[in-house]
């Protein structure tokens, strides 16, 4: 599979209204380790856009959510916003050494251009975001 990479990224850390906040400061596409605590958001621009795709957030393994499908919810939007929740979110868990991968698929009838990571739960230490396509010709210029 290919990996896509994301033109910037955004934190909100609290996050009372995940459909509606917006991030008011963007980061370059070079995420460092971020805590992500618990009601924080995490968003990623995927410009120009996927219809469907692999997401894979890895963390510390010592931080890793015990049930990423209660802890993880995924949102997509075209403006920075108005997000929409995706509602069948089940989540793979990897572990590896000193991290654990919890990946998802997001298959979508839209073009995913952003998608924000909404956490509920202890303190985790993100360290890498992914996202791969499925199928090439999904990728939209």
């Amino acid at each position: 599979m290919q990996r896509v990479g994301y033109t910037r990224w955004g934190y909100i850390a609290v996050d009372s209204e995940p459909k509606d906040n917006q991030v008011t400061s963007w980061n370059p596409p070079m995420l460092t380790n971020l805590a992500l605590d618990d009601g924080a958001s995490l968003t990623v621009d995927l410009s120009p856009g996927l219809s469907s795709t692999i997401i894979s957030i890895k963390t510390t393994a010592f931080s890793s959510p015990t049930d990423p499908n209660s802890s993880f919810k995924l949102f997509y939007g075209k403006q920075e916003h108005s997000f929409n929740e995706i509602d069948s979110t089940s989540w793979e868990t990897l572990n590896e050494g000193n991290f654990v991968i919890n990946k998802s698929k997001i298959e979508s009838e839209v073009l995913l251009s952003l998608i924000k990571i909404f956490y509920k739960g202890p303190t985790t230490i993100v360290t890498n975001i992914e996202f791969e396509i499925i199928d090439t010709q999904c990728f939209q210029k």
